[in-house]
């Protein structure tokens, strides 16, 4: 899906699929920290599967992109879950974006979404959507530094309890 598997710095973004569960699970565990802000707990196991196969209402497994972000010894250090024109035609949603902890605040983050938006662009959409808790200030801090404005605050249902996000979005100029 990103333009023939990119390269930055010795990383590698490309499409992930079931066949890569094992390789997502690990940095789940890994990522201990995003783990315990939104669910209060280390991973548990079953986060892979479950970002591999969940779907907003009305979407399908065609609207939705999972990509991973390999480095040079093609272990999994990011995985993004992206759904296409959602809630709206036009607009894509950013379901999670997880690096772990040893490859970030290296640029990887920012490269990731600047080649989001490239792919965003170039299948028509207006703009990019997501949802932050609002205990994970570093990735609100993130977040703003790429553009993305806060449109709300709302409460939703995570992990089975209630809790605070910012609605945020970035508009393709």
């Amino acid at each position: 899906m990103i333009s023939n598997y990119n390269e930055y710095k010795n990383f590698i973004i490309k499409d992930v699929s079931h066949n890569d569960q094992i390789k997502i699970q690990e940095l789940c565990n890994s990522c201990v920290d995003y783990f315990l802000i939104s669910q209060g707990k280390p991973a548990t196991g079953n986060e892979a599967q479950e970002f591999l196969m969940v779907l907003p209402p009305n979407k399908t497994f065609e609207d939705k992109i999972n990509l991973g972000i390999f480095n040079i010894a093609e272990d999994l250090v990011g995985f993004v879950d992206l759904i296409r024109n959602y809630p709206q035609n036009g607009t894509w949603y950013i379901g999670l974006l997880l690096i772990d902890s040893k490859a970030r605040r290296n640029g990887l983050g920012k490269y990731i979404i600047h080649e989001i938006i490239k792919m965003v662009k170039k299948d028509s959409g207006e703009k990019i959507k997501i949802g932050v808790l609002i205990e994970n200030e570093s990735a609100l801090k993130f977040w703003e530094s790429m553009g993305f404005v806060t449109t709300e605050k709302s409460e939703i249902i995570f992990e089975g309890v209630n809790r605070s996000i910012y609605k945020m979005e970035y508009q393709i100029l």
